[in-house]
């Protein structure tokens, strides 16, 4: 996907002030014509539009062009002088009958991703034009009639689609340096998100928490190759985990974790083995706190893990 810029300086279909840039909206444009593409709609916008209404970016299924700066709080949401116009990005995902939907939505949940890593937005503050106004809209992800639901797209989003590259990438803020340790959320179980998982559950007060090593490892679980393994890619078990030895040290702190807040790990309660039973107490876990939408399996997926990004963002947030 080529993302670029077609900057706007100035627009009427705006408040004064600076967005605060907390969320991200999806609209979808509702213009079927063949040709209404993200370039058009960047060229209706650079002439001053048609309508008192203006939108950050608009993507189709081969661009996302950039038409005005997030710092501004532009006329989109419908709910007038309040956090949607005030806090949010607004995205315009293109539905031109010439273009290949599917593929706008990819392009649509790369481009979201991208503006959650620049500006720390976490996927419960990406919205719907109607969660602002009630108005229909993304109309064909409300309804499900362009092949994708809403709840697939955020899927899209927070099982990181992230691929390709970009001739022009959004403007990054200036950020503090990650405490995780790992390179992004990228819904991967490898030895960074391990030694962070480590390091977060050190910190939990009780005498449950965990106390071993900030090594990276899980220790001797069924995927094992001797005495310590690492989730690189990991499919977990399906419920027929092998048990070796007596188990991870980190993965009883994090069952004890998830037990404290509420949810079952299975009736062998806390046993040091990452089994299904564990990864469905986590699941349900994330979903409460709004880090997960997906089904409540008790499988990490691979190449990348819906339930493995959840963990990241939130451990990211500081609300494990």
């Amino acid at each position: 996907m080529i993302i670029r810029n077609q900057l706007v300086s100035n627009t009427s279909a705006r408040y004064a002030g600076k967005n605060p840039k907390i969320s991200i909206t999806v609209h979808e444009t509702g213009n079927t014509h063949a040709g209404a593409d993200a370039g058009a709609h960047a060229n209706l916008q650079s002439r001053g539009n048609s309508r008192l209404a203006a939108w950050h970016w608009q993507v189709d299924d081969k661009e996302a062009v950039r038409s005005f700066s997030e710092d501004f709080r532009l006329w989109h949401a419908g709910d007038g002088y309040r956090a949607g116009n005030l806090s949010s990005i607004a995205i315009e995902i293109c539905v031109n009958s010439d273009g290949n939907q599917m593929q706008a939505y990819r392009n649509a949940a790369i481009l979201v991703r991208r503006l959650q890593k620049a500006f720390n937005i976490p996927t419960s503050r990406v919205y719907q034009h109607y969660n602002w106004s009630r108005k229909n809209c993304p109309t064909g992800l409300r309804g499900n009639s362009k092949g994708l639901s809403w709840g697939g797209f955020i899927n899209l989003v927070s099982s990181g689609v992230i691929s390709g590259g970009a001739s022009t990438p959004p403007p990054k803020p200036v950020t503090s340096t990650p405490k995780n340790g790992f390179t992004d959320i990228d819904g991967k179980m490898g030895h960074g998100t391990v030694r962070f998982l480590q390091n977060e559950l050190s910190r939990k007060r009780g005498n449950r928490r965990y106390s071993g090593a900030n090594d990276g490892f899980l220790s001797e679980q069924g995927n094992s190759v001797g005495a310590r393994t690492v989730l690189a890619n990991p499919i977990m078990y399906n419920g027929a985990e092998a048990r070796v030895g007596r188990g991870s040290d980190t993965v009883f702190a994090l069952q004890n974790y998830i037990i404290r807040a509420g949810f079952s790990v299975g009736t062998m309660g806390a046993d040091r083995f990452l089994g299904k039973n564990s990864i469905m107490g986590l699941q349900r876990l994330l979903t409460s706190r709004g880090y997960y939408n997906s089904i409540i399996d008790g499988v990490l997926s691979a190449p990348v893990s819906a339930t493995v990004n959840g963990l990241q963002r939130m451990m990211t947030d500081g609300k494990l």
